[in-house]
């Protein structure tokens, strides 16, 4: 067993887990359609965790890297109790203060951001330490880490590539700062007229654009090479259907030929 799985594994394994959730989502929102998109989504995430991390099973992100959590102060798997804390804070926490749009008194909204920072510093944490470090808030506070199950795993990974990503992350949580100071004197204006403000769910722009192949909101916006905004999910299964048909993949939109190996996904966007 390798105590400091490749950090470049962990990152894939989480991505990894995004995909299979996103896929996961999708099937269950053509079934459950009398509920909301957020709705959907959480029963969705829900079910994706508590049948794997609170039963004490591999994510299938960490099924295909190899990788199961402990508590890298007893050398030991995780307990039930704190199985269920990271479901919690991997599902719940989210939900009820990004995904609902509800009137946040300033107080709420506060912590709204404490949270979105201490979880993107983090991050960066994570891609400047030489050893392996908590991949997010609810490891750290459980103390959980990742132990690698593949003896051929090299803990070893390129650090100039590693902390060129935290890099970036540093230079996002700066403009993500300066643009929040910019807008909150207007903002507190608001609440000081109104006592309360309404706060859009996380990613909210993005939720004006709508996916032109099922009509919902976007969901891990994939750019064409001509330009135009689809679902992963969508714009793949799209792809996929032509290319079985022996047809060339179009765009949905504007029917320009499209590459399925050019298609860009907007992880960050």
């Amino acid at each position: 067993m390798n105590q400091n799985p490749n950090k470049f594994d962990i990152i894939r394994s989480v991505s990894k887990d995004k995909y299979y959730r996103l896929l996961q989502f999708n099937h269950l929102k053509s079934i459950l359609n009398k509920f909301n998109h957020d709705q959907v989504r959480l029963f969705s995430d829900g079910l994706y965790y508590v049948l794997t991390t609170l039963l004490n099973r591999q994510t299938l992100g960490q099924e295909c890297y190899n990788l199961i959590l402990f508590n890298y102060k007893t050398n030991k798997l995780q307990t039930f109790s704190i199985r269920l804390i990271i479901v919690v804070f991997k599902i719940l926490v989210p939900f009820f203060l990004f995904k609902q749009k509800i009137k946040y008194f300033l107080v709420i909204y506060i912590i709204r951001v404490l949270y979105i920072i201490i979880k993107r510093l983090n991050k960066i944490i994570f891609f400047f330490s030489s050893n392996q470090s908590f991949s997010s808030i609810e490891n750290r506070i459980t103390n959980t880490k990742f132990i690698s199950l593949d003896p051929l795993s090299s803990s070893s990974c390129s650090q100039n590539s590693i902390r060129l990503i935290g890099i970036v992350k540093i230079l996002d949580l700066t403009a993500n700062l300066l643009h929040l100071v910019k807008n909150f004197h207007s903002m507190k204006s608001d609440i000081a007229s109104s006592n309360s403000v309404v706060i859009e769910p996380e990613h909210s722009q993005l939720c004006k654009f709508k996916c032109s192949i099922c009509l919902d909101n976007v969901s891990v916006p994939t750019v064409t090479q001509c330009g135009h905004v689809f679902c992963w999910y969508c714009i793949q299964r799209h792809v996929l259907s032509l290319s079985k048909n022996s047809s060339q993949p179009s765009c949905p939109s504007c029917r320009l030929i499209i590459d399925h190996n050019k298609l860009i996904c907007l992880n960050n966007y």
